[in-house]
This record gives structure tokens, sequence and C-alpha cells, in this order.
């Protein structure tokens, strides 16, 4: 069974009609800040003896997060899109754009308890709710969770992870003995400080005048995508060039369709 991924930067103070809410404040009341109103939290309902997916997403700007749900282990089977092998941990530290699908055996006592996900700064810990949010057992009181938080004794290593099906590594597995190695020295341009800028080994990427067809490497922080943070990486750049292809003629669209996105959201 399949939920929606946790709401995230990570958390769960949102609206999912799906769900079921205790009465905490009117539903309008969505609490984001420390000063805000005091919302509803989200209630994800399971029922006695199932198994359950759930897609775990972080969303957030910078911080990371220790999520995990009080007296239950999760087993880890999926990381990033690649289906690992099971891993058994009680909770697991994400970061800014990982994703983990993980399944939960709702065998536990029939009642309440709190699913917490607190960050590694700024709001940390689980005053008001905050950072929390309540994984109800079909039966149990629609009544908030009086489970205590403990501290993970088995936080999941990401080392432990390997994927269920092996994707052999070319080269030499060995620190050091890469084919090719690049550098990407990360840094600022100030000299107009109304407009700074990043730059990636001293360029500052600019948006093409027509859609590429390599790879894109680029913040998550689409503000610094926007002011610079950004390279195209192009494999085999002299064989592409020496290649005789046929144009599709598909492509023929994508310049007007680029062009016409330019100046809109569309392009990040």
């Amino acid at each position: 069974m399949v939920y929606p991924s946790l709401p995230s930067a990570l958390l769960f103070r949102e609206t999912l009609s799906s769900m079921n809410f205790p009465v905490r404040a009117k539903p309008e009341h969505f609490g984001i800040i420390p000063t805000s109103p005091l919302s509803p939290l989200a209630v994800i309902s399971v029922k006695y003896g199932l198994r359950y997916r759930f897609r775990l997403v972080s969303l957030s700007c910078d911080p990371n997060f220790i999520f995990k749900i009080d007296s239950h282990n999760i087993s880890i089977i999926e990381a990033d899109g690649i289906s690992h092998q099971p891993v058994t941990v009680d909770s697991l530290q994400i970061f800014a754009g990982q994703r983990y699908s993980f399944i939960l055996n709702a065998t536990q006592k029939i009642d309440n308890y709190w699913i917490r996900a607190t960050p590694d700064y700024v709001n940390t810990g689980f005053a008001n709710n905050t950072n929390s949010a309540i994984l109800r057992y079909v039966g149990a009181s629609p009544t908030d969770p009086t489970t205590i938080s403990k501290n993970g004794t088995n936080l999941l290593k990401e080392t432990d992870l390997h994927p269920l099906v092996p994707v052999p590594v070319p080269g030499v597995h060995k620190i050091g003995a890469a084919d090719v190695s690049i550098n990407l020295d990360i840094g600022t341009d100030l000299s107009n400080p109304a407009s700074p800028r990043y730059t990636l080994n001293g360029v500052s990427f600019q948006p093409p005048t027509a859609p590429t067809a390599s790879g894109f490497l680029h913040c998550h922080i689409d503000y610094h995508l926007n002011i610079g943070l950004a390279v195209i990486l192009v494999e085999s750049r002299t064989t592409i060039q020496q290649d005789k292809f046929e144009i599709p003629p598909a492509w023929d669209d994508l310049c007007p369709i680029y062009n016409a996105a330019a100046n809109t959201t569309q392009l990040g």
C-alpha cells in the first residue's frame, strides 16, 4: 500500500485531503514559523497487520533531518530511485534533495505514535508538536500520542545500503584512481554588489540561447542556479562533433519551444 510522500522540508504541518486531522486550530491556520498559530497535524492511518511502503522526500533548502516513528523499525528498500537490499533501522538522516522508500510493518499495539523529523538547526525539537505528525492505527482514539521520544540506537548508515541489482562501477576501485579527475571550484563574483554571481572554475553560468543535449549539473536552489551556480557536462565532445547523424524533425521544434519558455519559470 503506498501513501503520498510525507510533505517535507521535511514536514508535516500540511493539508493532505486523504488524511484526518485532530482539532487544534481552524484548518486554514497552518503554522510555518514559531510565531504562527498552532495548526492541525498530518495523521497517517494504518491498519494493524499490514505492511506499508512510505516514500520520504526532503525538499529542504539546507537543513538535514533525523526521521523516526516512535516504537517502530523501518526497512529501507530504495534510495534516490535505486532499489536496495532491505536495511532495517529505527531512524534515518535525510539531507536536502534525498529520497528514500521504506517499509513499515504495522504490528505494534493499536494506538497513536509520533512521527518525528527534527532538523539539525533552527526550530529543533518538538515543542508544541513542531516537526511532528501522527501515525494512527485504525481503532485508536483520535487523540494525540503519548509516546516518548528516544534517541535512535540504530541510525541508518548509508554505507550499509547495497543495490538490489548490482551495478558494476567501471575503472579501478581505489581512491585517487579515476581515469579523469575534474575539480569544481565554487566561487563568488562580487564585483557588482547589486548583482552578485556564483562561478564554477571562474565561469558564471549563463542560460544558453539554444537547447542542449548534454548533462546539466546545477545547485538545487533555483536562486543560486539563476545567478550562475551551474555547468553543462559534455561527454565525448570530439566524437559528437565528428558524428554524422540525421537530425530528427522534432528537433526543429525545440528552439521555438525553448524561446517561448525563456522568460518563464518553465526552464527551472
